[in-house]
């Protein structure tokens, strides 16, 4: 049985695919302004891709266990804290700079 979020993102894909050909095959069958028509042909990939992303999520989700999925406070929040800590401690190291921190070690560690 599938549940609800993942039946509403497949419908959302089945959508965004039924906009996309009715797009493509107007853009095929009829004389349209060639503002429109550039308007069309930028955002319908962009349609097509967001239709396929959608999809390929909502049948990725195993439907058996989403309902099970449960971040509890036990080992999964340890391995959370300990990967935000290091994207941290690396965003951190790449703002200041190597030459930055070798440089603080080397006056901290004189002292």
């Amino acid at each position: 049985m599938v549940n609800r979020h993942i039946r509403g993102k497949l419908l959302i894909s089945a959508v965004l695919f039924g906009v996309y050909a009715a797009a493509a095959a107007t853009l095929a069958f009829v004389r349209l302004s060639p503002e429109l028509v550039q308007q069309l042909h930028t955002w319908l990939p962009l349609v097509l891709t967001f239709a396929v992303i959608n999809g390929v999520v909502a049948l990725a989700i195993n439907p058996s266990y989403v309902a099970m999925t449960v971040f509890d406070n036990g080992t999964v929040g340890i391995f959370m804290a300990s990967l935000g800590l290091l994207c941290a401690a690396l965003v951190l190291y790449q703002r200041r700079g190597s030459r930055n921190v070798l440089a603080q070690l080397r006056r901290h560690s004189r002292r």
